[in-house]
Protein backbone atom coordinates (compact mmCIF):
# COMPACT_ATOMS: atom_id res chain seq x y z
CA UNK A 1 0.00 0.00 0.00
CA UNK A 2 1.72 3.56 -1.22
CA UNK A 3 2.17 5.91 1.65
CA UNK A 4 -0.19 8.80 1.92
CA UNK A 5 1.28 12.30 0.24
CA UNK A 6 3.52 13.68 2.90
CA UNK A 7 2.54 17.61 3.18
CA UNK A 8 5.48 19.58 3.87
CA UNK A 9 5.79 23.14 5.19
CA UNK A 10 7.80 25.40 2.25
CA UNK A 11 9.45 29.11 3.49
CA UNK A 12 11.22 31.02 0.99
CA UNK A 13 14.94 32.40 1.93
CA UNK A 14 16.31 33.79 -0.89
CA UNK A 15 19.22 35.36 -0.69
CA UNK A 16 18.19 36.61 2.79
CA UNK A 17 21.07 36.21 5.19
CA UNK A 18 19.12 36.33 8.20
CA UNK A 19 16.88 33.11 7.33
CA UNK A 20 18.58 29.56 8.42
CA UNK A 21 19.63 28.22 5.05
CA UNK A 22 19.97 25.09 6.42
CA UNK A 23 16.26 23.18 6.84
CA UNK A 24 14.93 21.11 9.38
CA UNK A 25 13.48 17.78 8.23
CA UNK A 26 9.97 18.14 6.60
CA UNK A 27 10.75 21.95 6.48
CA UNK A 28 11.64 22.30 2.83
CA UNK A 29 13.74 25.78 2.35
CA UNK A 30 13.59 27.22 -1.68
CA UNK A 31 16.24 29.73 -2.14
CA UNK A 32 18.01 31.21 -4.69
CA UNK A 33 20.85 29.25 -6.57
CA UNK A 34 24.18 29.36 -5.63
CA UNK A 35 27.35 28.74 -7.56
CA UNK A 36 27.75 25.20 -5.77
CA UNK A 37 24.15 24.24 -6.54
CA UNK A 38 24.59 24.17 -10.12
CA UNK A 39 26.76 20.43 -10.22
CA UNK A 40 23.85 19.17 -8.02
CA UNK A 41 21.00 20.54 -10.30
CA UNK A 42 22.33 19.05 -13.14
CA UNK A 43 22.59 15.42 -11.92
CA UNK A 44 19.34 16.23 -10.77
CA UNK A 45 18.09 16.83 -13.88
CA UNK A 46 19.66 14.51 -15.50
CA UNK A 47 18.72 11.64 -13.33
CA UNK A 48 14.82 12.71 -13.93
CA UNK A 49 14.80 13.69 -17.21
CA UNK A 50 16.71 10.69 -18.38
CA UNK A 51 13.39 8.77 -18.94
CA UNK A 52 12.64 10.82 -22.23
CA UNK A 53 15.39 10.77 -25.25
CA UNK A 54 13.88 14.01 -26.55
CA UNK A 55 14.50 15.56 -22.56
CA UNK A 56 18.12 13.53 -21.92
CA UNK A 57 18.65 15.48 -25.47
CA UNK A 58 17.56 19.07 -25.09
CA UNK A 59 18.71 19.28 -21.16
CA UNK A 60 22.39 19.30 -20.38
CA UNK A 61 25.47 20.98 -18.54
CA UNK A 62 24.80 23.85 -20.38
CA UNK A 63 20.92 24.43 -19.40
CA UNK A 64 22.21 24.47 -15.81
CA UNK A 65 25.31 26.47 -16.34
CA UNK A 66 24.53 28.94 -18.80
CA UNK A 67 20.78 29.68 -17.03
CA UNK A 68 22.83 30.08 -13.54
CA UNK A 69 25.32 32.16 -15.56
CA UNK A 70 22.64 34.15 -17.38
CA UNK A 71 19.96 34.87 -14.66
CA UNK A 72 21.13 33.95 -11.86
CA UNK A 73 17.85 35.96 -10.06
CA UNK A 74 15.64 33.51 -11.74
CA UNK A 75 17.30 29.97 -10.51
CA UNK A 76 16.29 28.31 -7.68
CA UNK A 77 16.57 25.55 -5.59
CA UNK A 78 14.60 23.14 -2.88
CA UNK A 79 16.21 21.40 0.07
CA UNK A 80 15.11 19.70 2.98
CA UNK A 81 17.86 19.20 5.50
CA UNK A 82 21.08 19.13 3.58
CA UNK A 83 19.73 17.46 0.41
CA UNK A 84 18.66 19.17 -2.88
CA UNK A 85 15.12 18.19 -3.41
CA UNK A 86 14.29 20.25 -6.59
CA UNK A 87 15.22 23.44 -8.71
CA UNK A 88 13.90 25.84 -10.98
CA UNK A 89 15.78 28.01 -13.89
CA UNK A 90 13.77 30.64 -15.58
CA UNK A 91 15.23 33.63 -17.57
CA UNK A 92 13.85 36.65 -19.63
CA UNK A 93 13.36 37.37 -23.35
CA UNK A 94 12.98 41.23 -24.39
CA UNK A 95 10.33 41.45 -26.99
CA UNK A 96 7.81 44.57 -26.74
CA UNK A 97 7.62 43.66 -23.21
CA UNK A 98 10.30 41.86 -20.85
CA UNK A 99 8.60 38.23 -20.97
CA UNK A 100 9.48 35.82 -17.70
CA UNK A 101 9.15 32.17 -17.81
CA UNK A 102 10.05 28.76 -16.20
CA UNK A 103 12.17 26.39 -18.79
CA UNK A 104 13.10 23.91 -16.62
CA UNK A 105 11.98 22.40 -13.11
CA UNK A 106 13.04 19.39 -11.45
CA UNK A 107 11.68 17.88 -8.21
CA UNK A 108 13.08 14.46 -6.42
CA UNK A 109 10.82 11.70 -7.10
CA UNK A 110 10.52 11.12 -3.29
CA UNK A 111 8.84 14.78 -3.14
CA UNK A 112 6.67 15.12 -6.08
CA UNK A 113 3.40 13.47 -4.05
CA UNK A 114 4.50 16.39 -1.74
CA UNK A 115 2.84 19.21 -3.73
CA UNK A 116 6.29 21.26 -3.76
Amino acid sequence: MASPPKFIKVTYAGDKPDLPMKADEGLVVIRDMKLKDVSESYNLGKKLFSFSSSLSRTFDRFVVIGGYSNDPDYCLVAEEGDKMIGFAIGTTIAKSELIGYIGWVAVDPEYQVSFL
